[in-house]
């Protein structure tokens, strides 16, 4: 061990793996929002009726389109909650 694997080794990453998981071809509903695991995620009016892609984390969720981010949601901590969006 100490004479190959040790110097081989490198540092644990500083922030944790993140696991997601893909849900897609969701629809957006009339009120802008997507629905995953019973919470809602606010979407650009323009995608309105539209499908979109979803990454969803524990820490967010990631609202794809065409393969492009089109907005990062972080969900409400009460199940049914509006979430807070952020920025693309």
């Amino acid at each position: 061990f100490n004479r190959l694997d040790l110097p081989a080794m490198r540092p644990l990453p500083e922030r944790r793996f993140d696991l997601a998981r893909w849900k897609r071809g969701v629809g957006v509903n009339i009120d802008y929002h997507v629905v995953y695991d019973h919470r809602y995620s606010r979407v650009p009016f323009e995608f309105i009726h539209e499908r979109v892609d979803l990454r969803a984390s524990e820490q967010m969720i990631e609202i794809f389109r065409g393969g492009a981010r089109v907005t990062l949601v972080f969900p409400a901590s009460v199940s049914g909650g509006k979430p807070a969006a952020a920025a693309a």
